[in-house]
This record gives structure tokens, C-alpha cells and sequence, in this order.
């Protein structure tokens, strides 16, 4: 059986991606399963035990032809925003595509609305007639024994050791994914904890669109780590 799971979303809904592909792994073994996902964000998923591929978004036509050239029995469109995506299985055509809902739509379809834990297990729930719940995994990104070196050496090098450094990834698309959302909590992390804040932005986001002020006023916050995605 050949799946495909689809979810072009941000960094932070690729890494919960990870947790459902073990989902799908689970509830199909043997399955060739390919994920689909923004080419910048490809990375977070390589070395994954479920994965026979991992693709990365090119354009809607050519990922299109792309999905109907390679016969998947099974499309499970992930994407929270789906009307485009929607066409795009469509265009695909996998012999079966099951497409996410939220809102509204979902509150109705499972008597609440799932946090964001919680939304693509409910969906598999339901969209694949599942008796029970399938309780979601630990999200996880599996690293190599040379990308961890890399990491912890990066880390190391910026004044965080191993376990000090607590990753924000900061975004634009509402209020709470910018940085005053998170500057009390990082000062928590530095004060409390003695923990060090990466700061992560993602490759196609200019400073203020994050809510991040200007370098001096961030001096207040320090030590912590400013990271761009490339």
C-alpha cells in the first residue's frame, strides 16, 4: 500500500507531523508512506523509521503531476487551510483522499475542538472509522550521531550545554506566535531555570514581522540564541 500524507504548514506543524506518521505506521504496517511538506522544512523529518520519501512543496502543477505519476492508494491531507491542497489531491488522484477539517467543522464532526496535539489523531479517528482513539506519540526529529555533535557544538559554542537550551520558534501569522508572547517566558527560562532561549524564525520572515524589536532591546533577554532558518 502506497500512502502519501501531505501537510504544507510551518516549522512547528512539521515537527507534529512526525506523531502522525507513526499514526499512519501504525494503523498501516508495511505501508511505503511519502511525505509531503514545505521544502524548507524537509530536513525536520529526514531519518524518520516511517518514511520511504519525503518531498518538498515545487509549485502546484508540478507536485500535482508529480502525486498522480506515482499511484498512491491513500492521500491524507493534513493541511489546516485546505481548499488548495484540496485541489491538489484532487489533481493527484489517489485512489482514496481524506482531507482534514478544523473550526467549525470539526467541532461538529467530534463534539469539541482538539487542541493542536490532538487534531491530526482525531481526524485519523474519524476519517478512517477507528473504534477507539489512537493516542498521538511524542512528537520526535531523529538525528544522526554527526547532527547531534553539530548541535550539541553549536549550542555549546553560544553558551547553552545540551539540555540548557529551550527552542522558540517565533512566527506571524497571529498575535501568539510573536515575540511579546514569549518574552515573559523566556525571562522565566533565564531567571528560574537558568535555561538559555533559542529564538528560531523561519527563512521567509523579516525581524518585525515576528514582534522582535530592535538588537539593544533584546539585550535585556540575554544569554539567549537568535537562529534564522536558511
Amino acid at each position: 500500500m502506497k500512502i502519501l500524507v501531505s501537510k504544507r504548514r510551518m516549522l512547528g506543524d512539521t515537527v507534529l507531523l512526525s506523531s502522525t506518521l507513526d499514526l499512519v505506521g501504525r494503523r498501516f504496517p508495511g505501508a511505503e508512506i511519502t511525505a509531503l511538506v514545505p521544502a524548507a522544512f524537509a530536513p525536520v523529518l529526514e531519518h524518520h523509521p516511517r518514511l520511504r520519501e519525503i518531498w518538498g512543496y515545487g509549485g502546484f502543477l508540478r507536485t500535482a503531476w508529480r502525486i498522480r505519476r506515482s499511484k498512491f492508494d491513500l492521500h491524507l491531507n493534513l493541511h489546516a487551510a485546505p481548499d488548495h491542497d484540496e485541489w491538489l489531491a484532487r489533481l493527484g488522484g489517489a485512489r482514496r483522499i481524506l482531507t482534514h477539517v478544523q473550526g467549525a467543522e470539526a467541532a461538529a464532526r467530534y463534539g469539541r475542538r482538539p487542541n493542536a496535539l490532538e487534531w491530526d489523531s482525531f481526524f485519523l479517528q474519524s476519517a478512517l472509522g477507528d473504534a477507539e482513539r489512537m493516542p498521538p506519540p511524542a512528537p520526535r526529529v531523529h538525528l544522526t550521531p554527526d547532527e547531534l555533535g553539530w548541535a550539541r557544538e553549536f549550542l555549546r559554542r553560544r553558551g547553552a550545554e545540551g539540555g540548557r537550551a529551550v527552542f522558540l520558534g517565533l512566527g506571524a501569522s497571529r498575535p501568539t506566535k510573536r515575540w511579546p508572547h514569549f518574552a515573559r517566558l523566556a525571562e522565566l527560562l533565564r531567571d528560574r531555570g537558568e535555561l538559555v532561549s533559542v529564538i528560531v524564525v523561519g527563512p521567509e520572515l523579516r525581524l518585525h514581522q515576528c514582534g522582535l524589536p530592535k538588537k539593544m532591546a533584546l539585550e535585556l533577554f540575554k544569554p539567549f540564541i537568535f537562529h534564522k532558518l536558511e
